[in-house]
């Protein structure tokens, strides 16, 4: 499902994707569930339909929570951020960016991190903060010129969070 996902054919990401959640059900594995369901939010992002990102995303949560799986609780808030920003739920995004960011710090999850900062600096971009906007892109900015892009599954959010935020931020030789 993540390879067409990435491919941008959604309707078979989502056939595999189903296909898994409905193994994982049957089978009785919460941490496969809700990692697919998971999936499937980010899916829904892809498609805009933000709602059903968004619920796909909390029941991962919840699931995630329920299980103690940190890593998946993460990728669910940042799933459920993606999709707020979209509905301009600015401070709704915000809030899972950062609870996200604290528990890949937590975990160690260093790459993963870079997201939910990409998110924030976004986010700070949209409510007229510069200096958090700085703030949260300068680490970004440090990842990638460090040459770790390719370690994030989808570097090209990355990039272009980087550029949007730098150039707004009239650093346009960075970007």
């Amino acid at each position: 499902g993540w390879i067409y996902q990435r491919l941008g054919d959604y309707p078979q990401a989502v056939k595999h994707l189903e296909a898994k959640l409905e193994l994982r059900r049957t089978i009785g594995d919460r941490y496969g569930e809700a990692t697919a369901l998971s999936h499937l939010g980010w899916v829904a992002h892809d498609q805009g339909d933000y709602q059903a990102g968004l619920a796909y995303c909390r029941q991962a949560l919840d699931i995630s929570r329920l299980i103690n799986d940190r890593e998946n609780e993460a990728y669910a808030l940042a799933g459920m951020g993606l999709n707020q920003e979209q509905l301009d739920n600015h401070e709704a995004a915000a809030e899972n960016y950062r609870t996200a960011l604290a528990i890949h710090a937590e975990i160690g999850a260093a790459t993963l991190a870079v997201f939910d900062q990409a998110g924030l600096a976004r986010i700070a971009l949209v409510q007229n903060n510069p200096q958090q906007a700085q703030t949260y892109i300068t680490p970004v900015v440090n990842w990638v010129q460090a040459g770790n892009a390719q370690k994030f599954w989808d570097p090209w959010i990355i990039y272009l969070s980087a550029y949007e935020v730098l150039t707004a931020l009239g650093q346009a030789e960075t970007a």
